[in-house]
């Protein structure tokens, strides 16, 4: 697997579908940093699963809040 697979994927499988999408993979790295944040998560734990420096995720998950998608 490369680092855009998971993008790739999900990409062929919506135009498969016709449900357009304009995501990259980086929407699931930060969504993961979103709700972990909205959930009251540890700041730190989030940082690492994310890939973050510590303590760098928070204002980029803050800065996300009003694009997320509710499914």
């Amino acid at each position: 697997m490369g680092p855009d697979s998971v993008t790739r994927a999900i990409k062929r499988i919506s135009t498969r579908a016709g449900v357009p999408i304009a995501w990259t993979g980086h929407s699931l790295r930060i969504g993961l940093a979103s709700v972990g944040r909205r959930k009251g998560k540890d700041g730190i734990a989030i940082a690492d699963q994310g890939g973050w420096a510590r303590h760098s995720h928070f204002g980029l998950a803050d800065r996300s809040a009003h694009h997320r998608i509710r499914l």
